[in-house]
């Protein structure tokens, strides 16, 4: 366990048996924050119970939890709302490691989003959260990377930042009501197994033919399917995907933009400088200013 202040009322093990290291960070009367290093074990046989609402973000990879009888992804492109006081399993469909970054609510927690949310109901209360998923803009992915930072920080004793920045995420991905796309088994299936692709080959010079072709599928009915599901297209999300695995080499390793630009499938460090300002809408030397004096601005 890091840092003095992280309240023993929180229980630790709220992940799957199987992850390798869960890492608790921050805990607090509202919030608490874990850093979910997985070296992609699947869940055993038999299902887990999870308590506590929480809010997951993944930084890098893929990952695939089973829940109420339906299966959602976990990647760079969206968050997953995981509801509490439920079973769930884990799998990891293309294989590798995953890092993400697990927002919980304390009851506490959970009883003020419901007023904010415009519900109070107190006996047998509807779920917290009213997607299973939401996607990620490239601010409220910023947001969640200075919250992480400020968790991090086991010197910083400033809670009030920790918790804006987490009121903040909360307000973003987990508060909209937005239109559910009107989205088939198939269309849902092949969106999924796109996503999949673009795990795995992101760095790579894809193009929608072969993306096509490992999906099983022709390419116009591809695209139109998954613009129609996730809301953006095929090329947009490859994007998006480079740019959230590349945060977070920039904030690690600031003198290696040439480097990074490569290793992500941009055909330049300036490609990659054009690019990440204008996903993030600010360039990537910026980005590496001080964690506060970029929350103040939310």
């Amino acid at each position: 366990m890091e840092g003095d202040r992280y309240t023993a009322g929180m229980k630790i093990r709220a992940l799957p048996k199987s992850c390798s290291c869960l890492t608790p960070l921050y805990g607090g009367a509202l919030f608490a924050v874990d850093d979910w290093r997985c070296a992609g074990h699947d869940s055993g046989p038999h299902e887990e119970w999870c308590a506590e609402d929480r809010v997951v973000f993944t930084r890098r990879g893929l990952w695939e939890l089973h829940i109420a009888g339906r299966r959602q992804l976990g990647d760079p492109l969206q968050a997953v709302l995981w509801h509490g006081q439920s079973s769930f399993r884990v799998r990891h469909p293309v294989g590798g490691s995953d890092d993400c970054t697990v927002l919980r609510l304390t009851p506490a927690g959970a009883m003020a989003f419901r007023e904010i949310r415009g519900s109070t109901e107190a006996k047998n209360p509807t779920p917290l959260f009213e997607r299973a998923s939401q996607p990620l803009s490239a601010r409220a992915f910023a947001t969640h990377w200075q919250l992480l930072k400020l968790a991090r920080d086991t010197a910083t004793d400033d809670e009030l930042a920790i918790e804006h920045a987490a009121l903040k995420l909360l307000t973003d991905v987990a508060l909209p009501r937005v239109h559910e796309p009107e989205c088939n088994q198939n269309a849902l299936r092949l969106a999924h197994n796109a996503r999949e692709v673009i795990a795995k080959r992101y760095s790579e010079a894809l193009s929608l033919t072969d993306m096509a072709i490992a999906v099983g599928c022709s390419p116009f009915h591809l695209a139109r399917q998954f613009k129609r599901c996730m809301g953006i297209s095929l090329h947009q999300a490859l994007t998006t995907w480079r740019l959230r695995v590349g945060l977070e080499r920039v904030l690690d390793q600031p003198d290696q933009l040439a480097t990074i630009a490569l290793d992500l499938g941009f055909a330049s460090h300036s490609h990659f400088s054009d690019a990440f300002r204008a996903h993030y809408g600010y360039s990537p030397q910026q980005a590496r200013m001080d964690t506060r004096r970029q929350l103040r601005t939310i």
